[in-house]
């Protein structure tokens, strides 16, 4: 689909202008004269510039917009509007040309023939890995309408999250990054001049702190290029390693156990796949089906193949409880319940249970976490400064102890 501006008169005769969009010129033309009966004067294809295009793909979408896209799409499903109509509507109500360009995208995959999930999996920097698998659930299970309302809820609980640590970290950051410069500036600029100094004091052996003080400083005068250059090459491997089947393997095990970060992660991940399989289980689709679905919607490849081990165990015949009791990913209450609403028929209620008792553990994870960012930051804080006290000021200490302790002193 391409922008087409356009200049006409309208049936009173007077001169309208505005936009649209078109597959062609001649769909334009047509859409000009036979559905809104204007008599086009000029009509002109808009074209992005080179720079416009290359920006937007370092564009990025706010949460918040595709939580709008996705309450808006449950609403229309609701109504039941087909996605196709509805993905044509809403891609005109987009806030950023980013998401507006993602929509237009997806319209024509869906035009090609595609599934809704399919066109989204196009677009993983916009839709969440657990957003694709859960509507290719909803879509497996007839259950959109259901897992969008759903959807909605786990993107604002994440948008919710991700608001309360950034508020937790803004502060301590603030200060961090404001002592780094600190730091950067004093071994740059003001550390050589003093150096200059100690060695006129003829001091036989610098204290530790001050060597380290002047190592860092060598190094950045002399190899900062380098410095830089390692830098930026470690965050590329290392964005190039986490997008490898193995990479995102062991970056999802490393974020599982990590200090403070990890239980977080497991109870989102717990959360999610509960949610899901619940939603999945109520609409009749086979177990084995739905563990798969379920699993792809934690977001985690090591509960992922937790999750997919279970299935295994399932298949063979050993019932829910007993696989989950084996794979040592889940606390034993969610084992318990699954137990009980396994033997009584009721595993949707248990479920359900499950996913809101770790929607509110999520809340006081993210609670305590924000109790312990604070002290942990000013450990961090309270090590410079004392680095650059202790640089700076033992070998002058040591100089006035000289001095006073000389000829005359």
């Amino acid at each position: 689909m391409a922008t087409y501006s356009y200049k006409a008169i309208d049936g009173s005769g007077l001169l309208v202008t505005g936009d649209f969009e078109a597959s062609n010129y001649g769909e334009a033309l047509d859409y000009l004269q036979n559905s809104l009966e204007y008599t086009p004067i000029k009509v002109k294809e808009k074209k992005e510039s080179a720079i416009s295009v290359f920006l937007q793909r370092f564009q990025k979408v706010p949460i918040q917009e595709v939580m709008n896209f996705t309450k808006q799409l449950h609403t229309l499903e609701h109504a039941g509007v087909p996605v196709l109509t509805s993905i044509s509507a809403l891609k005109e109500q987009a806030e950023t040309a980013a998401f507006k360009a993602v929509l237009d995208s997806v319209y024509r995959d869906l035009e090609g023939g595609l599934s809704f999930s399919e066109a989204l999996s196009k677009h993983p920097d916009v839709f969440p890995e657990f957003f694709i698998h859960s509507t290719k659930a909803g879509e497996e299970a007839g259950a959109m309408e259901e897992v969008l309302l759903k959807l909605n809820d786990q993107l604002g609980r994440q948008s919710d999250i991700q608001r309360r640590i950034k508020k937790a970290l803004r502060y301590p950051m603030m200060v961090m990054t404001a002592i780094v410069i600190a730091f950067v500036i004093i071994i740059t600029f003001v550390l050589p001049n003093f150096i200059k100094m100690f060695a006129m004091g003829g001091q036989a052996e610098l204290p530790l702190p001050t060597r380290i003080l002047i190592g860092i400083s060598n190094a950045f005068q002399n190899y900062w290029y380098m410095i830089f250059g390692g830098i930026l090459a470690i965050g590329f491997l290392f964005n190039y390693y986490i997008h490898t089947e193995q990479g995102r393997f062991n970056w999802d095990r490393f974020k599982l156990h990590v200090i403070v970060f990890g239980k977080l992660f497991h109870m989102v991940s717990i959360a999610r796949f509960t949610s899901t399989l619940q939603t999945l289980n109520r609409s009749g689709l086979p177990i084995l089906q739905s563990l798969e679905i379920g699993a792809k919607s934690t977001g985690n490849k090591v509960v992922e193949k937790a999750i997919n081990e279970i299935a295994i165990g399932v298949k063979q015949g050993q019932g829910l409880t007993i696989p989950f009791r084996k794979s040592k990913m889940f606390p034993p209450l969610v084992i318990q319940m699954i137990s009980v609403g396994e033997e009584s028929g009721s595993l949707d209620e248990m479920l359900v249970n499950v996913s809101e008792h770790y929607d509110s553990l999520v809340d006081d994870a993210v609670d305590g976490l924000m109790a312990a960012i604070e002290p942990v930051m000013t450990i961090i804080i309270g090590g410079l400064v004392a680095l650059l006290a202790a640089g700076m000021f033992m070998p002058m200490w040591g100089m006035i102890e000289a001095f006073q302790g000389g000829p005359g002193g």
